[in-house]
């Protein structure tokens, strides 16, 4: 799977919740397209998700300020986006 992120170049990285007051924003000033290939068994989506998740989003999290997140982050992010609840927990 190939995906590709477009139009962030100035675009800012924040929390979609505002009960997240410990995140800082990131801040992308020069790349405008980032991509991000991997590969993966179509039968192991379920059990391999939240990893599936990360390996998709840290090329893209990178262009901002380098921003990293554990996996529990992702872990929790992605549990409750699977439950039907988007963004933090």
């Amino acid at each position: 799977m190939i995906v590709w992120y477009r139009g962030l170049l100035g675009r800012t990285l924040s929390a979609a919740s505002a009960g997240r007051r410990n995140f800082l924003p990131h801040n992308n000033p020069v790349e405008r397209t980032v991509s991000t290939e991997i590969r993966f068994r179509l039968g192991s989506v379920e059990a391999d998700i939240v990893d599936l998740v990360k390996q998709l989003c840290e090329p893209l999290f990178a262009v901002f300020d380098y921003a990293t997140f554990g996996d529990e982050v992702y872990r929790q992010i992605v549990t409750n986006v699977v439950k039907g609840r988007a963004g933090w927990p």
